[in-house]
């Protein structure tokens, strides 16, 4: 927890000192808002997912760009016993992401960003453990006990992220893709998705 808090606080000092020492282009949009789907993985028994993502970035500089973003997880939750299909309640996260980026590319138009940072996700789910039931007449289910398990609460740590994006100049509009590894104390997930933006 402390080493997290550490290394997100010297990421800001970073670059905020960049920002003071290095002149930014005038010409270049200094702001964005990014939208993104990201296809993630989540535990059993569900094994993927989808969220949506809002992004806000900062270019300080034609490489070097501060972003914050928030997104949200909503899917249905199913249990499968053999022939018996249970539904839950379905599953939702919201998570708040910080990240500095780096782009090794020297391109006006064309950016392939390597960065990261901290990650915060908030969840509050009722997931479906094993269930039990009985059948009458090879036809109908008698009763059934399945085990729910309330899972409620928050994880901290960091995520890694691989983004690249196209910017058309003459309407500022991009489009991108984009990697990311999250690894947080009670979960690891890997995302890949798209996104679309404007630069102005």
């Amino acid at each position: 927890m402390k080493l997290i808090v550490l290394t997100s606080l010297f990421l800001w000092g970073i670059c905020f000192s960049i920002q003071a020492q290095t002149p930014v282009v005038s010409s270049f949009p200094k702001n964005s808002i990014r939208l993104g789907v990201d296809h993630l993985s989540l535990d059993a028994p569900d094994g993927t997912a989808r969220r949506v993502m809002l992004r806000y970035n900062r270019h300080f500089t034609q490489r070097w760009t501060l972003e914050g973003g928030m997104g949200y997880l909503s899917t249905p939750h199913t249990l499968r016993a053999l022939d018996l299909v249970l539904e839950g309640k379905r599953r939702e996260r919201v998570m708040l992401e910080a990240s500095i980026f780096f782009d090794v590319l020297k391109h006006p138009n064309h950016a392939f960003r390597l960065g990261g940072g901290p990650a915060f996700w908030y969840r509050d789910e009722e997931l479906l453990g094993h269930a039990q039931y009985r059948i009458l007449n090879n036809t109908h289910i008698l009763n059934y006990l399945a085990e729910v398990n309330h899972v409620k609460g928050h994880s901290l740590g960091y995520q890694l992220a691989a983004d690249y994006e196209y910017r058309i100049p003459e309407v500022n509009v991009s489009l991108g893709a984009r990697f990311t590894f999250a690894n947080l104390d009670t979960a690891i997930s890997s995302m890949l998705g798209l996104t679309a933006g404007y630069h102005f």
